[in-house]
């Protein structure tokens, strides 16, 4: 969901001579929406509020907004985080004139009597909802098939389908199936979908036209670790259109393949497959097999180990994203098993995403790697910033940009010059522990980078910038729809004017 939020204090928290040297500057939306969030939450806990009917334009201020726009509203309003309780009631008057994307985890720690309120109001405008996540403890209630079931029958237009779990009774997909027609994406969350749940669906699509526009249109399905490898063949079988899988144990899928009859029918199928995730390491020469029976491969996302050969991948001519998950138990090396991959396929690669990785060379990834769009480096110990080439402007076509180190550890100044000040393009940055990210250097990557086409900035765990220093990297963002960092800005000059 798009969101528009800068995460700070009101003005009149503070005494009024700090302000005006105190507020980081925003657009006039962004005021308006933090503004409209406040209200909101502060509505929320009026006893009167009870008095109102959500569905009247009379009492719902709301109710004539275009959707887009309440959806924005919503969006600003999640990210203030509050309780399920405030957010429920406030949730209430963006929701009811129907909304295009909602997520009912956001309201798992209200009562179920609440939720039901909330899902009422989607069942009733559901031809509007276009994204739907459905998680929460609610949905361990009897009651709770039953109304999740009348949901799916409402939202005919659905897109995206996040489901928490599916049960043996209430058969959720192949309802999904039934009434979804438009479905491209589907996500069941938590281990329950089976290989038994799969051939009952397999039955239902084919004594059941209804389904098979669903079966045309889904692109994208995510199955938990109770899918074994026949549960992803049988799905490929269903689904003639899907092209990305998201599974846990790949190499089961691999084994079911190769016993397969009509195997030329089945590499022409693969063939057409563009994405492939596993969450669950794989053998020595899985990766080789993989290669052999999809080739067309553009996203690939692995579990790595130690003795784990990855140079198959270099044989995908089409591979543009690549995500590395390092096992914690037997840990593959950076420097010597995943440079040597990069150093044959980087010149190719669009986005990077790194985990568990002690080390990671940013001098010889930048060379390897000239035109990464997206680069996710997480959970690392150190990331290697030295002896940078000459006339080489590091990671210039940025786009994301996402580092979370290991606990206790932090993001150095060196590592934030390399990554920060070529990158003109940037539309997304999220850093962590960022404490090498200080007013000094700020002052350097404003004079290197303008950031203008910077829509969202987070700040989170700790950073070295002042409020100042804010204020002069959200003044330059003319285009900055999202900021937060952390401890606002507000708070935290004011905290700093008095220790001074």
């Amino acid at each position: 969901m798009s969101s528009f939020y800068v995460k700070s204090s009101r003005v009149s928290k503070q005494p009024e001579k700090y302000c005006s040297k105190m507020i980081p500057q925003c657009t006039l939306k962004q005021s308006c929406l933090g503004t409209i969030a406040d209200f909101l939450l502060c509505w929320s806990r009026n006893p009167s509020r009870h008095s109102l009917d959500m569905e009247n334009v009379k009492d719902n201020p709301f109710y004539n907004l275009p959707i887009d726009l309440r959806q924005d509203m919503l969006n600003s309003l999640l990210n203030a985080r509050p309780d399920g309780k405030e957010l429920l009631h406030a949730a209430e008057l963006l929701v009811s004139p129907g909304i295009e994307s909602f997520d009912l985890g956001c309201i798992e720690d209200c009562p179920f009597p609440d939720v039901k309120v909330i899902m009422d109001i989607l069942i009733r405008h559901g031809h509007s909802l276009r994204e739907l996540r459905v998680a929460g403890h609610w949905l361990y209630k009897k009651e709770s098939v039953t109304l999740l079931h009348r949901l799916l029958q409402a939202a005919p237009n659905l897109r995206q389908l996040r489901l928490q779990h599916t049960t043996k009774t209430g058969k959720e997909v192949e309802t999904i199936a039934e009434c979804c027609k438009k479905l491209h994406q589907l996500e069941i969350l938590h281990p329950s979908l089976d290989e038994l749940d799969v051939q009952a669906l397999a039955e239902k699509i084919h004594s059941n036209s209804a389904c098979w526009s669903m079966c045309e249109n889904l692109h994208e399905i995510r199955v938990p670790s109770s899918a074994n490898g026949r549960t992803v063949f049988l799905l490929l079988q269903l689904f003639p259109n899907l092209e990305y899988i998201h599974c846990a144990y790949l190499e089961q899928f691999l084994d079911e393949m190769d016993s397969a009859e009509n195997q030329e029918f089945w590499k022409l199928r693969l063939s057409k497959l563009r994405g492939i995730e596993t969450t669950h390491p794989l053998d020595d020469d899985a990766v080789s097999r993989l290669v052999q029976w999809c080739p067309n491969l553009r996203t690939v996302s692995l579990e790595v180990q130690e003795g784990m050969s990855l140079r198959p991948l270099t044989q995908l001519p089409h591979l543009q994203f690549l995500q590395l998950r390092n096992s914690p138990t037997l840990p593959a090396s950076y420097i010597e098993e995943v440079l040597s991959l990069l150093q044959s396929c980087g010149q190719k690669l669009l986005r990077l995403s790194l985990e568990q990785f002690d080390v990671i060379d940013l001098v010889k990834t930048a060379y390897f790697c000239p035109h990464l769009r997206g680069f996710s480096a997480q959970w690392f110990t150190v990331l290697g910033s030295g002896n940078v080439r000459k006339n080489l402007e590091s990671f210039s076509e940025l786009r994301y940009l996402r580092l979370r180190p290991q606990v206790n550890r932090k993001i150095s100044a060196e590592a934030c010059q390399m990554l920060l000040a070529h990158c003109h393009d940037l539309r997304h940055l999220e850093l962590y522990c960022c404490y090498g990210l200080n007013d000094t250097l700020m002052k350097k990557l404003l004079s290197q980078n303008s950031f203008k086409h910077l829509r969202s900035v987070v700040l989170r765990h700790g950073h070295g910038l002042s409020a100042d220093g804010i204020n002069w990297f959200i003044g330059a963002a003319q285009k900055l729809n999202v900021c937060d960092t952390g401890m606002d800005p507000i708070t935290r000059a004011f905290e700093q004017y008095h220790a001074a």
